[in-house]
């Protein structure tokens, strides 16, 4: 008897342990149930509640099943942070956020040729603004093009097209410090750069026939004005005559108009024996017209004084030889003093003034006309004179 109350009393309390055991075992199930409820409802992710004894180490597992599933690749795993999130719906809503944003950078940079991350920013205007800096430090870094206007871009394919078409309009023509991008063609453009030739190489228009906008460069264009310069240096050196070189298609044309200027300037009634076509330079022509009218109106070589530069004509020279003759009749009649030029004197005061000194000289040291042979008309000074008539006295 009591042998068999010892044994129910044992068969008791095993069963009182395994039904504990049993209700410790169906609650644990029904909190990870619970866990699965919450965490993976639809049972989308296969993660089996039962391997994990707390719900972190449950969620956690979830949650890299979640970052599988979503972000494989693990993409956006610095702007998404899966650790963060307690449901798939909300993580699952910002990596497709984030996935767009990779969109911009599809539609704008599909190749990733520029270090411009759509993700950080959460507006596309945003992207695509910083973006398009992006392209303008890369292909135009030093701001030369700055009329492109990159808002009407969104293609960086055309906008490096647009950047080599202008860098190739530069290598052609040089560089002028003139942005191409202001231009609405090439033509346009060249003009610009015509006008600044013209500025630099015929600032003053003399040269006005040779149009600029006849070369397609410069150096043709320098090389056009520096052949007519060279004949106007050669035969009219300060332009005097404005003719210009640039009408004229060979030199020897343009030498002969200079010519009938020159006669008309010096000669313009053919009064002299001299040909204007015998001539290449204004100056040789001169001297030939001033040595023939000497050789016509003073063939003694008398008047040598004047300064010839001063005569354009003969009637020039004529008036002041008639003067000179004139001053001479007045002042010395009896041509005591012809050794004095009147043509290096300005006025008959000062020819008279050099008389009167010669007379002064003469009564004052030979009155009595002893030294024939010594004329004060010799002499530039009154010491030159009176050591002349000294010298001769103690020779004799």
């Amino acid at each position: 008897m009591a042998a068999f109350l010892v044994y129910n009393q044992r068969k008791g309390i095993r069963y009182m342990v395994r039904r504990r055991i049993l209700g410790f075992a169906i609650g644990k199930m029904l909190r990870q149930d619970g866990w699965a409820e919450k965490y993976n409802p639809k049972n989308q992710f296969h993660v089996n509640q039962y391997d994990y004894l707390s719900c972190k180490e449950y969620l956690a597992a979830l949650k890299e099943k979640w970052q599988e599933y979503e972000d494989p690749e693990c993409e956006f795993e610095g702007y998404v942070d899966v650790s963060k999130y307690s449901n798939f719906e909300d993580y699952a809503y910002d990596v497709d956020v984030y996935r767009t944003r990779l969109e911009w950078r599809d539609e704008m940079d599909f190749d990733c040729e520029f270090d411009v991350n759509p993700c950080d920013f959460e507006y596309r205007e945003y992207y695509v603004n910083a973006l398009k800096r992006a392209w303008k430090k890369e292909l135009d870094p030093y701001d030369e093009f700055q009329s492109i206007d990159l808002e009407l871009i969104d293609d960086v394919n055309e906008y490096k097209e647009q950047v080599e078409t202008y860098r190739e309009w530069i290598d052609t023509y040089g560089d002028y410090n003139l942005d191409p991008s202001e231009y609405e063609d090439e033509d346009e453009y060249l003009d610009a750069l015509r006008k600044l030739w013209k500025e630099k190489h015929d600032y003053f228009n003399e040269f006005n026939s040779v149009n600029p906008r006849n070369y397609s460069n410069e150096s043709d264009y320098l090389k056009a004005i520096e052949n007519k310069k060279n004949w106007m240096n050669k035969y009219d050196k300060n332009n005097a005559y404005k003719l210009d070189p640039g009408d004229y298609d060979c030199e020897e044309d343009y030498l002969d108009d200079l010519r009938v200027c020159w006669q008309d300037k010096y000669d313009p009634n053919t009064k002299t024996n001299v040909c204007v076509d015998d001539y290449n330079t204004e100056e040789d022509y001169k001297e030939s017209l001033v040595n023939d009218w000497q050789e016509t109106y003073d063939p003694q070589h008398r008047f040598n004084g004047f300064q010839f530069e001063r005569f354009t004509t003969v009637d020039d020279y004529l008036i002041e030889l008639n003067d000179r003759l004139d001053w001479i009749k007045k002042c010395d009649p009896d041509g005591v003093y012809n050794k004095i030029d009147p043509s290096k004197y300005d006025n008959m005061f000062q020819y008279q003034h050099i008389l009167d000194l010669r007379k002064a000289w003469k009564n004052k040291y030979d009155p009595n006309n002893e030294h024939t042979n010594i004329d004060p008309c010799d002499y530039s000074s009154v010491e030159e004179y009176h050591k002349a008539l000294m010298d001769c006295d103690k020779r004799s």
